[in-house]
């Protein structure tokens, strides 16, 4: 399966709150916002997240 794809209900639930008339750009940046959302939550449910110290810390390093 393709990483791209969209999900129909997410994106039918992001059209149900947007304007009758609107850009795709729009509608690409609610997808976005939701999906960076989600993502940190699960990824803050995980415990798999970085603190504001460690990424400092990462960057003085040149590691990102």
């Amino acid at each position: 399966m393709e990483t791209n794809l969209l999900a129909k209900e997410k994106v039918l639930q992001i059209l149900n709150k947007l304007p009758d008339q609107f850009t795709i750009q729009r509608l690409e940046y609610e997808y976005y916002l939701i999906n960076s959302i989600e993502r940190g939550l699960k990824n803050s449910q995980e415990g798999s997240w970085y603190s504001q110290e460690q990424i400092k810390e990462l960057i003085d390093e040149d590691k990102i």
